[in-house]
């Protein structure tokens, strides 16, 4: 699984602006919520017997960061925007930035999904056709 989420951040990172989501034209920066939306809907779809969750995580100052869990691993491809992490997060037991977004929210992958308004329903579907496509291709 840390290979696929490897994989499909190397696509975010090569295809960022033809990627038609908010901010995604600077990923890994700004991005977050995107980012990981499709990432957790795409392991949802792929590992339907695993608890896929997108955290939400608020700080004292109402920021937000978003990342994946599934189960009970961190997955977060956009923690690199960070000065004081140098690399994405792959299948890790806790997350260096808990202690700074303190406050989190769980939601399951699918239903953060269909919640995301950020995109029209058709366009959400071909990020995800996309993904599929772009992985198969690089295998």
């Amino acid at each position: 699984m840390i290979h696929l989420v490897k994989d499909i951040r190397n696509m975010f990172q090569k295809y960022r602006t033809s990627i038609d989501l908010p901010f995604f034209h600077s990923f890994p920066t700004n991005c977050c919520e995107s980012a990981s939306i499709f990432l957790g809907k795409f392991l949802a779809d792929r590992y339907p017997n695993s608890a896929v969750l997108i955290v939400i995580g608020t700080n004292s100052a109402s920021e937000q960061h978003f990342w994946v869990e599934i189960n009970d691993l961190v997955f977060d491809i956009t923690a690199d925007q960070y000065k004081n992490i140098s690399a994405p997060i792959y299948g890790k037991k806790t997350h260096p930035l808990e202690k700074t977004f303190t406050k989190t929210i769980k939601i399951l992958a699918e239903e953060a999904f269909q919640q995301f308004d950020l995109a029209s329903d058709d366009y959400k579907i071909e990020v995800i056709n996309n993904i599929n496509v772009n992985l198969n291709e690089a295998l």
